[in-house]
């Protein structure tokens, strides 16, 4: 499907996985917008891969979830922020 969107619409580059996009060195930064109860996962998985991040609804299920990720965004150097607002 990404393949095809990506011949449609005349993109350059498509993924066949999000694992795939986390491993691109020329990406630098993700927008997040699965559902909530998968947004800690692939957050955490991109700040791994270090990636900024910017998610589109609340970020976590709880502040434990919240507090790990900002900790790790900060000790990564890292951007974690909520699309909110934008």
């Amino acid at each position: 499907m990404a393949k095809a969107a990506t011949e449609k619409y005349g993109f350059s580059k498509s993924y066949d996985s999000f694992h795939e996009l986390l491993d691109d060195p020329l990406i630098n930064i993700v927008h997040i917008s699965l559902p909530s109860n998968m947004f800690f996962e692939w957050a955490t998985n991109a700040l791994t891969a270090g990636k900024h991040v910017i998610c589109e609804k609340p970020s976590t299920a709880n502040v434990e979830e919240t507090r790990a990720l900002i900790d790790d965004a900060e000790r990564r150097g890292l951007v974690l922020q909520d699309a909110v607002g934008f």
